[in-house]
């Protein structure tokens, strides 16, 4: 079981864990989206992102339809 006291930890469990930051630049931005998408890859759970059922990136390339949600251009 997981303890404060234990783990020396304050706050609630996910507290600091996510933190968003400014994408304020193009090629930032491009850099984002691939280590998104190469996310599965480099963790060993597939060896190609089209591999990943999970991806946009079957949207992306034309495999599967475009959901009204998702903007690719």
């Amino acid at each position: 079981m997981f303890t404060h006291k234990k783990h020396q930890r304050v706050g609630h469990l996910y507290q600091g864990r996510n933190k968003a930051i400014l994408v304020d630049k193009d090629a930032y931005l491009l850099e984002v989206g691939r280590y998104i998408l190469l996310n599965p890859v480099r963790a060993g759970m597939v060896d190609t992102p089209n591999e990943y059922e999970w991806s946009s990136w079957h949207n992306t390339v034309g495999d599967k339809e475009v959901p009204n949600w998702l903007a690719i251009d």
